[in-house]
Formats: structure tokens, sequence, C-alpha cells
């Protein structure tokens, strides 16, 4: 059994568990996200690490207004799914050349620092050990984005609620960068502030990089590269009765609603998109 020290100074081990598990239904995939989250931190589910792909979606942040910051004709006229997250952040497109992955951990986890830009550095790390076995020298870049020569390939995003850590990100295999640049709305200020003109001058991907590899292969370096950084044993598993239940209920009244993944922040009854039915508002967010 794995076996490592906290920020604390404690040794600790554990199992946990590996969740390799998509679904064709975009929202269905986030409503998963969200119900592993809350099982992993009512006690109703191990610790998780979740291995995922979407076919053809833009996910954006919670606090996000679809209409900015997608081009959501060009999503029509592609097919491209649109769906909101529980975590903070900026939009992103997800393809079959897009592999996510998520961590969820109880809250009070002694691996895990209760600092929120420590525990990025910290969980960030295991990505960058999964690049450093597919050859590639990845650095951190706070406060959320793991580079290579200087180029993105992979954004994370976190929060912190319902008793449980979600961390979770994506990594760019060979993502369709040309799509990617027409549905998304990438605001010329941020690239101006990244030191590039075009978002394809500011992502990368691994095949882009030189270093093409298989799913298989990099989901196998992401486990490897988490269960040393974390100091544990991944089994793979699956969902349990709870979370299969929990993510039908989300799915249907949350993930597939339009008031739920376009409505503006703010622009609803209560807080949050869908009100308080769901817990989900701005001082509940711990997200950097």
């Amino acid at each position: 059994m794995s076996t490592s020290q906290s920020p604390n100074g404690a040794v600790v081990s554990g199992v946990w568990r590996l969740l390799d598990l998509s679904d064709a239904d975009p929202y269905v995939n986030m409503a998963i996200e969200e119900a592993v989250m809350r099982a992993v931190g009512a006690g109703q589910a191990p610790p998780t690490l979740r291995l995922w792909q979407n076919h053809n979606a833009v996910v954006i942040g919670y606090f996000q207004d679809a209409a900015e910051e997608v081009n959501l004709e060009a999503c029509r006229q592609s097919g491209t799914a649109v769906v909101r997250r529980i975590t903070g952040g900026g939009a992103v497109y997800h393809d079959r050349g897009n592999l996510n992955y998520a961590l969820s951990i109880p809250l009070h986890d002694p691996r895990v620092p209760a600092n929120v830009l420590a525990s990025y550095h910290l969980l960030c790390q295991g990505l960058i050990e999964a690049l450093a076995e597919l050859g590639l020298d990845a650095e951190y870049a706070p406060i959320n984005d793991i580079v290579v020569g200087g180029r993105k390939v992979s954004g994370t995003a976190q929060a912190r609620r319902w008793g449980s850590v979600l961390h979770h990100g994506t990594l760019l295999l060979h993502l369709n960068v040309e799509t990617m640049a027409r549905v998304l709305n990438v605001k010329q200020e941020y690239l101006r502030s990244k030191g590039v003109d075009d978002v394809r001058q500011r992502i990368a991907t691994l095949e882009q990089l030189g270093r093409p590899c298989t799913l298989e292969q990099a989901k196998t370096a992401l486990v490897r590269g988490y269960g040393q950084t974390l100091g544990v044993d991944f089994v793979p598993g699956g969902l349990e009765d709870v979370e299969v239940a929990l993510a039908e209920q989300l799915a249907a009244d949350k993930y597939r609603r339009p008031e739920w993944n376009l409505q503006a922040p703010g622009s609803g009854k209560g807080k949050g998109h869908l009100g308080n039915e769901y817990g989900l508002d701005r001082d509940a967010d711990q997200e950097a």
C-alpha cells in the first residue's frame, strides 16, 4: 500500500477508487461529476479519481455568462452541447482529443492543504508527473494551469463544498483546435495578458508538442502521476447505487435545464442559476 506525508508531516496511506467512466450525454457527465463529489463528501463513496471524455461540448464555469463566453450559433450549427459546471474558471471545449480528470477527496483528508492555493499546487503536481512519464517537461503556472514551453496543455478548477474537494481539469491530447476557436468567444484582453494574439497560440496539444500518445497511455500516466503525488493506490471501481440515483436526478433537474446552462449569473430568482435549490451560491464557493 502506498504511503505519503500530509502537509502537517503525518504519514498517511490509502486505497482510492479509479472511475474510468464516460457517458455519451455531456449533461450526464456533469451530473456524475457532482454526484461523485457529494457522495465522497458524505462518506458514501471512497476518494475517487475519475477519467472521462465528452464527444462534442463546451463546458463553462459556474459564474460565466454563456452568451458572452460561447458562440451559441456556432454551437447550434455544429451540434455542440453547452453545459455549466459547478466550479469557477473559464470555458473549455471538449472532444475525443481531450481527456478529463477529476479528483473528489473528503474535505478534511490530511493530504490536501487547507489553503486553496497550496492545494492547487499539490494537485496539479499529479498531472506534471504524468506528463513527465509521457516525455514532457511541464510546469505549474499559478493559479490553475499546467504549461509546456509556455503553452497551456491543461487547465484546472476547484471547489470545496458538501464536505468534499473537487479538483478537475483537462489534458489536451489531439484536440480539434479549429472547432475550439470557432465555438469559444475568447476575449482579446485575455489573449494579450498571455502575450498572444490567437487562442491557437496559447494552447498546445501533446500531438503538437511532438509527444502523441494513445488515450490508454494518457490514462495510465495520470493514474501513476496522482498515485505518486498523493501516495495512494488506485483500484478500478464503479458508481455506488446512491451515486447512480443522484446523477440521474441531477441530470434531469439541473444539468439538462437551460436555466442552469444558459442563464446569466444573478439574473434568476434568488442566488445562483436555479435559485437556492442546490445550495450553490457565491458565498459557498471557494475557488481560488
